[in-house]
């Protein structure tokens, strides 16, 4: 198989949502179906609950984006891999910038 066809392969399977909303949705319904995940969060430090809790909820206004560290975290609270919750945040600051676009016309 040639590099050309690897990369076809792969963008087939990228995750295209037929909705999109904040990664927030997903860690919270997470927490409330998932114990564990709970428990986690409550034995990290007020530090790293802190600088989550103030990106899920978009305290640093719209432009506070998830990093590499913001989505280990959220990793290791839900077991969900780092490239889930920056695909989600990516889509999700994607979908936003279209939206202002369409408004801008």
């Amino acid at each position: 198989m040639s590099g050309k066809e690897v990369r076809e392969v792969s963008d087939e399977n990228q995750y295209k949502p037929s909705e999109v909303s904040h990664p927030r949705e997903a860690f919270f319904d997470i927490l409330l179906e998932n114990e564990r995940a709970r428990t986690i969060l409550a034995l990290m430090s007020e530090d790293e609950r802190s600088y989550l809790l103030n990106i899920l909820i978009d305290a640093g206004g719209p432009l506070a984006r998830f990093t590499k560290y913001s989505a280990k975290l959220l990793w290791i609270i839900t077991g969900a891999p780092e490239d889930f919750w920056l695909a989600r945040d990516k889509n999700y600051r994607d979908w936003l910038e279209k939206q202002s676009e369409g408004e801008g016309t």
